[in-house]
């Protein structure tokens, strides 16, 4: 989890925290490949360590002992929780479009509500540079539904879901005796 959480905050504090001089004073195209280059390592680094937590919980629980009611309680968590989720299936999507072929060029809005609010900035995709991809049909649904994809918002909702599930999973575990 310890990564899991060190991703997101990182990619969490690129996103949220630009301020104006990041994006427009400084700006140059050199920077702005740096910059490019920099939030998608992030958003890499953020889906691979899902994966791997993912990956680690679904091993382990084969090899673990846990009581049959355990189990099935967890596979039904699984199922509603991960496999039903349309936006679970948009990150695992990206996750499988990033490894295999690149992401698409995300856009940067630069939003200013009023003189006395701060600029704000959010990365964005839209849904029909995704589909496009050969690797992204798990991610349609969600697509389907959104024109263009904010990824702090995808990302922290996401995250929302998997802390809750992995809190649920550390709390509830069940062994069979003796194992």
């Amino acid at each position: 989890m310890y990564n899991f959480d060190n991703n997101f905050n990182e990619l969490q504090n690129l996103l949220e925290n630009r301020t104006e001089d990041d994006i427009i004073k400084n700006f140059n195209f050199k920077n702005l490949i740096k910059y490019r280059q920099e939030e998608l390592r992030l958003i890499f680094n953020f889906l691979s360590a899902a994966n791997t937590l993912k990956e680690f919980v679904r091993e382990s629980k084969n090899k673990w002992g846990f009581t049959k009611a355990f189990l099935e309680e967890y596979d039904n968590r699984v199922e509603n929780t991960f496999k039903k989720s349309p936006l679970v299936q948009f990150v695992e999507a990206c996750r499988n479009m990033l490894v295999h072929e690149g992401f698409p060029f995300p856009k940067m809005s630069r939003i200013h509500f009023n003189k006395n609010s701060p600029i704000t900035y959010s990365l964005t995709v839209k849904s029909e540079d995704l589909i496009k991809s050969e690797f992204f049909k798990k991610g349609v649904a969600y697509c389907n539904t959104h024109e263009e994809i904010n990824f702090s918002e995808v990302c922290s909702e996401y995250y929302k879901i998997v802390k809750d599930f992995y809190a649920w999973f550390d709390s509830n575990m069940k062994f069979n005796s003796g194992s």
